[in-house]
């Protein structure tokens, strides 16, 4: 169930945060934080943790891709 709610707060923050020249980038900002959240839980990492690391690195990268 959290994973489904991360993946829909996710896709929702990069809907409204895109524009015109960031599409593909936060895009690809979404897939990071996936891919990075999926490998943490696959190591042991706790659903909590993954998802608050992960969701700290979308948020860094949306900020770089602005």
């Amino acid at each position: 169930m959290k994973k489904i709610i991360l993946s829909m707060l996710l896709v929702f923050a990069s809907i409204t945060m895109v524009n015109a020249n960031s599409n593909v980038a936060v895009y690809d900002c979404v897939e990071m934080a996936f891919n990075l959240q999926s490998t943490l839980m696959n190591q042991g990492v706790s659903m909590e943790q993954a998802n608050s690391i992960a969701t700290g690195a979308y948020n860094a990268c949306v900020e770089m891709a602005e």
